[in-house]
Parts: C-alpha cells; structure tokens; sequence
C-alpha cells in the first residue's frame, strides 16, 4: 500500500486505532520512525489516565515529537491556505492521534465575531472539511451565538473534540433576551454529535442546563466535559451527579461558576464511578467547600485535581491532605496566593505521596515553602515541578541548590514574570548551575532567571546537558558566548525544542543554531 492508501482508509475508519497502528508500522518500514512513533504514543496517550505508570513519559514524548515533526512533509496538509479561512484571527492546524486533524481559531478582537463573519466562516469550513477531514476543533472568544451556528453545521458529525472557551478577560456577555443555554440546546438536539468524546462549553448555563444535559440521549461517549453552570442550585448539581452522564465522565471542568458548600454537596451527592480527572477555575471555593469536597467519597478514582485562581488557606490544604479516597498523581495549585505555611503542609503530608506533577505556578512561595519542597520526603515519586510566576529572590535561589528532589524530575519549570527585567543576579544563575545535578532532566524552563553567558557555560559542562529535550531560555540573557558554549553541547538526535527568545545572539550563531538542530526546532520569539 502507499501513503495515499492508507491514509484515505484511516480517515474513512478515524475512529480505528488499529489501522492506524499498521500504518505506524508500515511507516517504520519505510523510513518515517519518529512519525510512527507520534502515531503509537498519542493513541496510547489517548487511552491512558494519570495512574498509569507510562502516563508522564507518554504527555512528555508527545511534545517533543510535535516539535520534531513540526512542517514535516509527509505528514498530510489541507491545499486550501488557512488564512483564506478567516479574516483577522489566529488560525492553526494540531496533530491528533498522528494526523493534523485539529483545528484551532481565535478571535483576536475585543468583541463578540459578528454574524456575518460567523456565516462566512461556516461557509468556508464546510468547503474546507469537505476536501480534509477534521475532528478536533478549539474555538477561543467567538461569543455564544457564532458558536452555535457552528455547531449547527453538518460538518460537525466528524468531530470527536468540540471545545469553546474564552479568555477570563473578555467577557463576551449574551445579548439581552439570550438563552443561557442556547450553546446545550444545540448540543442536545442534533443527533451529529453521538460521536462527541470531549465537550466545553463557555457559555454560563443554569440548573435546566444541568437537566438537558444528564437527559441527553446523543452524548453516551462523551467521556470529558467542561461547563460554566454560573447560576445552578444544588438542586440542579444532585440531578445532574444522579445522571448517566455523570456516571461515564472521566474528566470534569468547572470554570468561573460559584461554587458554594451546598453546591459542592450537590456535585458529590452520588459517586462519579470513571472521573478521574477534576478541574476547578475561579470558583470561589471556601474552606468550608474545600472540606465537603474532600469528606467526600463521591471521586474514588480521583486521580488529577487542579483548583486555579482561588485563594486557599492553610486550613483549606489541611482538609485537602485528611482525604483518604483520591490517589492523586497529578495536582495542579496554580493561582492560589499558596505561602509557605501552605507548602509547608503539602510537602510534609502522606496527601502528595504518590503525586507524578505538582504544579503550584503563580503563587507566593517563601524561602521556608521553597526548602520544604525541595526536601521533602514525601515527594519521591515526583517526575515534574512547575514553579513558575513564584517570586524568586537570593534565598530562594540558594534553596534550589538543596536537597535531593531535583535529582528526579524529568521536567523543572521556573519561568519567571517579567521579561523586561529578569530575575536574579548572573551570580546567581551560575550558582545554580554549578549546584545542579539533574540526571533526569529532559524539560528545562528557565526563561526570565538571568543564567547569563557565565550559567549558560557552567550549564553546557553538565553531562545531563546533552539530555535536555526541551529548552526555553527567553530572556536568559546567556547572549552569544553563552548560546555557543550551549551549541556545543545539546545533542540533535536528542533536542526537539529550543527558545532563545529576547537574547543578544549573533545572526551566525542564529543560523548556525538552526543549521544544526533544523529550523523548526529553534525559536528566537516570546514563547
């Protein structure tokens, strides 16, 4: 068979892995290894939870394949140019299970897409599906009404992926006399989407929201859904947890809907059997919520909680860390105003024992939280640590370079705020590097931490530099001295991504960068 045939099956049979594993090993067999192993891991990855013992290996290797193929030209492209599609918005194509299937559009304007445009666009999309089969779309700040009359286009029965938010900023409000669940209705009522695996929805809906969707009769393989019920009782939460649809869910997204105590016991009045994954966003969780959720036993697969952008106080973790029913791999506090008495009860708590990722971006952690983190006993499972957006100062910086845990972690992240002003002293970026051992590192972030040329070059003499998969140094600072002694060092065959961005690098070592690591792989803007 031949590249043409075989894909024309897979794209008549989408949802049959099988054929697309023979096609991996058939590409395999004629030269195409990294484009078949993108295959093989993003179906695998499709199928996995975060208990799974493969699942940060998986997460990780699919990112840097992505990099690796990026233009790749075998990989099959739409002929229709993507900017013929839309007018004055952002417009990509995303790799999904081994095929450039995904669509993502953002409107770049501050108000709702007009209709027209939204008609012309659906025009054009249909053309567009017609001649390249699409079945992931992300749709960022339409408005509500654009959105539905996507959803009511017959192109829609393909897609397995339907995902509508909206940036927290842009409002978007509906126009007076709106239905608020005008986007649910038009899910609810077409049979075209009874092949809908993933469902978000940015529109607020309110208890007879909730209902239509537990009565939906054309939703039962939708596995992960992410709501805004911004006015539901929990009255509409027991209905809804007492629903089938709940009992299928394997993730679940609450973004900026209130969420007080009597709702969350609403939420978990019935046991959600497959949930593993659940995601709280500016939902004004109180200690007294944070405490009826983890009393609860209604997750007892829970394995990935993330609470974004609500405070939570140290009494809020001490109820976290009493339950006794999640086996947390994941656990993403990001946006929490967490300070170290809050750290220092979540790196001392049995609650994190067997956590893979922690995340606790854009929080306040102290010297104090900074040393419990790193020492920490109860972390020794721990693969990925993201603290970016946490201030850093001369005493952080010295923590860093204490304790064991760096020791494990595949992924470290410490992006900074500013790039305009990078944080930390040149003598600083080269104390750490000079400390650091970090044999298992394969995804660095160091961007906005002034490394300078001096850490650049310290970090180039490390054996697990040549390791390194992914490398983002925006404004590090390392300028030309420190980029070249780097260029020595980090391996080709290894290397799938590197930023270089608002750096003082030569155009020669610019090209020499790119020749070495090809240019898809090296990046010299704000990532």
């Amino acid at each position: 068979m031949s590249h043409e045939a075989f894909q024309q099956a897979i794209f008549q049979e989408p949802d049959d892995d099988a054929l697309r594993l023979i096609y991996a090993d058939w590409l395999d067999e004629n030269g195409e290894s990294l484009w078949a192993e993108l295959i093989r891991t993003q179906c695998e990855l499709a199928t996995s939870t975060p208990s799974s013992n493969r699942f940060v290996d998986l997460q990780e290797r699919v990112i840097e394949l992505r990099h690796r193929l990026a233009n790749h030209p075998t990989i099959p492209k739409p002929e229709t140019p993507r900017d013929t599609l839309w007018e004055s918005s952002f417009i990509d194509l995303g790799l999904r299970r081994g095929f450039l299937t995904s669509m993502y559009l953002m409107n770049d304007s501050w108000v709702a897409v007009p209709i027209d445009r939204a008609q012309r666009l659906c025009d054009r999309l249909e053309s567009f599906v017609d001649q390249f089969p699409l079945d992931s779309f992300r749709i960022l700040d339409f408005g509500v009404e654009p959105s539905t009359m996507i959803m009511d286009r017959s192109f829609m029965s393909s897609v397995r992926e339907l995902r509508f938010s909206r940036t927290w900023w842009r409002a978007h409000p509906l126009p007076p006399g709106t239905n608020p669940n005008i986007q649910v209705e038009s899910v609810c009522r077409h049979s075209r989407f009874s092949r809908l695996q993933t469902l978000e929805l940015d529109a607020p809906i309110d208890d007879q929201g909730l209902t239509m969707l537990a009565n939906a009769s054309n939703l039962q393989k939708l596995e992960s859904l992410k709501i805004n019920p911004a006015s539901a009782t929990q009255q509409g939460w027991e209905e809804f947890a007492y629903s089938p649809l709940a009992a299928q869910l394997t993730a679940l997204e609450i973004p900026s809907a209130y969420l007080t105590p009597e709702a969350v016991q609403g939420l978990t009045s019935d046991v959600w059997p497959r949930l593993h994954t659940l995601k709280l966003t500016r939902t004004g969780l109180s200690t007294s919520a944070i405490e009826t959720l983890a009393q609860s036993d209604a997750f007892p697969n829970l394995t990935s909680l993330w609470i974004e952008h609500d405070p939570l106080e140290p009494a809020s973790i001490q109820a976290l860390e009493k339950n006794r029913t999640w086996n947390l791999r994941e656990l993403r506090l990001e946006g929490c105003e967490l300070r170290s008495r809050s750290i220092q009860l979540l790196a001392s708590s049995p609650f994190v024992q067997h956590l893979h990722t922690l995340s606790l971006r854009n929080n306040r952690i102290g010297i104090q939280g900074m040393t419990a983190l790193i020492k920490s006993r109860q972390l020794k499972k721990l693969r990925r640590l993201d603290l970016s957006f946490n201030p850093l100062e001369g005493r952080q910086f010295r923590s860093l370079t204490r304790g064991n845990l760096l020791m494990q972690l595949s992924t470290l992240q410490l992006r900074q705020f500013n790039y305009a002003s990078p944080v930390g002293s040149m003598s600083q970026g080269k104390l750490l590097m000079d400390s650091w051992e970090l044999p298992s590192i394969r995804h660095l972030d160091l961007s906005g931490l002034r490394l300078g040329a001096s850490g650049a070059k310290a970090m180039a003499k490390k054996t697990w530099a040549s390791s390194i998969r992914i490398l983002e140094l925006c404004q590090a600072m390392i300028h030309d001295s420190g980029a070249r002694a780097l260029l020595e060092v980090l391996d080709p065959a290894e290397l799938a991504w590197i930023t270089l961005a608002e750096d003082k690098i030569a155009e020669t070592t610019q090209a020499e960068l790119r020749e070495r690591f090809g240019s898809e792989r090296v990046s010299f803007e704000v990532t």
